[in-house]
């Protein structure tokens, strides 16, 4: 069994060298370090704490690099998902014991898999990854090499991969990479769970308005953030698989779909590496988006309000996102009343749809439909949570009973 996760859901560590010459946010951000956990700490959720985390997490680009090349960590900054293997990162977020319920993730899972038999770097495995990033390569050798290492280990038993939310994305990119015959022997099922496998608005609502997990951040710092990280633009609704007729975001002289999200990023949020960025995610996918050639379960959730858009009440409402205010948002978004217009500032209004809360239900049917598969799915769960529920759960520990592992 290979547990894959998705945006946000691997442990990252990190080892700090930072030159006294770079300014910081606070006197508080360490300079220097030995590898320590960086993501996920809630006990250090607190406005100061988060600016340093932000700093630390950001990444550079070159605006005149190619489309192939990454952008760079900042100075003197390292950071890993560890454990490379193991289902550690990807367990609970935060171990801590003070905190542990509310960071659990794939815990429920793995303590049912464990249960029944199963021992972590036996015969369960997990692909952590560091989370900012789209499918890069290491990640997809090292994989590929964990798969066969799992079939060997287990006298030659395929390996069934579990997935959620962006993992499924990453997955399916990885099965993609390979040949028919090497799929074919290696790869009893594939059980994606919540995938966004046309993207979501969410990516482009985290850009434009500072919108990061509901925490407490400074908007101009998580949209900054969010602005310079490759598996934001990954998660961008693809104009190739639908969206064309969505209004993403809505204003009173302009509407903007998938089709023309390089503009908006380019002339209204200032981010000059955006169409590189946009283009080099779409180069994962090939526009037939074809079957992966094994076995798929497919899990979704609907019947949940999910942000499928914005609407700015005036233009330089939208113009105002490339310089959002360094300070905690009260709201990053308005909450028009019944009967009344949106308030008078600057924050767009939410366009809410079907879906499971992150993810419109159109990304996630897609793969059902095009693919001709049967979809289970699983009312008003909310997107972290199916993961956790029993049918996933009891569908997993089936599936890896007795042909694979």
């Amino acid at each position: 069994m290979l547990l894959v996760p998705g945006l946000g859901g691997s442990v990252l560590e990190t080892k700090l060298g930072i030159p006294d010459s770079e300014k910081l946010p606070h006197w508080t951000c360490t300079r220097k370090s030995s590898w320590k956990r960086l993501w996920l700490s809630l006990t250090d959720i607190v406005p100061v704490q988060l600016d340093c985390f932000f700093w630390y997490t950001k990444l550079n680009w070159d605006d005149n690099e190619a489309i192939n090349d990454e952008p760079t960590p900042q100075p003197g900054v390292e950071i890993r998902a560890p454990r490379w293997g193991s289902v550690y990162a990807m367990d609970y977020l935060d171990p801590s014991i003070i905190v542990s319920a509310l960071s659990e993730y794939f815990h429920p899972l793995i303590k049912t898999l464990t249960a029944a038999g199963f021992v972590d770097g036996k015969d369960l495995f997990g692909a952590p990854f560091d989370w900012r990033q789209w499918p890069f390569p290491a990640w997809l050798d090292d994989t590929r090499a964990l798969v066969e290492k799992a079939y060997e280990m287990n006298g030659g038993s395929r390996v069934v991969i579990v997935s959620h939310s962006m993992g499924g994305v990453f997955t399916y990119v990885f099965l993609m990479k390979q040949t028919p015959e090497w799929r074919s022997k290696y790869v009893e099922r594939w059980v994606s769970t919540s995938a966004p496998f046309t993207g979501t608005p969410l990516a482009l609502v985290a850009m434009l308005t500072g919108y990061f997990f509901d925490l407490p951040v400074s908007q101009a710092k998580a949209a900054t953030f969010s602005r310079s990280v490759p598996s934001i633009y990954f998660l961008m609704p693809n104009p190739d698989f639908g969206w064309k007729s969505n209004h993403l975001v809505e204003t009173p002289s302009k509407n903007y779909t998938s089709a023309n999200i390089t503009e908006l990023l380019l002339t209204k949020t200032n981010v000059p590496w955006a169409e590189r960025a946009v283009a080099r995610a779409r180069t994962f996918f090939n526009k037939e988006y074809e079957h992966p050639g094994v076995k798929v379960s497919l899990f979704l959730s609907n019947n949940t309000k999910t942000i499928v858009g914005l609407r700015y009440k005036t233009d330089d409402a939208l113009l105002a996102s490339h310089a959002l205010p360094d300070v905690l948002p009260s709201k990053c978004f308005a909450e028009p009343k019944p009967g009344s217009d949106a308030d008078d500032s600057k924050a767009p209004e939410k366009l809410m749809g079907d879906g499971d809360g992150t993810v419109a239900e159109e990304s996630l049917r897609f793969a059902c439909e095009r693919w001709k598969e049967d979809c289970v799915v699983l009312d008003k769960v909310t997107h972290f949570s199916t993961i956790k529920h029993p049918t996933v759960i009891k569908a997993v520990l089936d599936s890896a009973c007795p042909t694979g592992i």
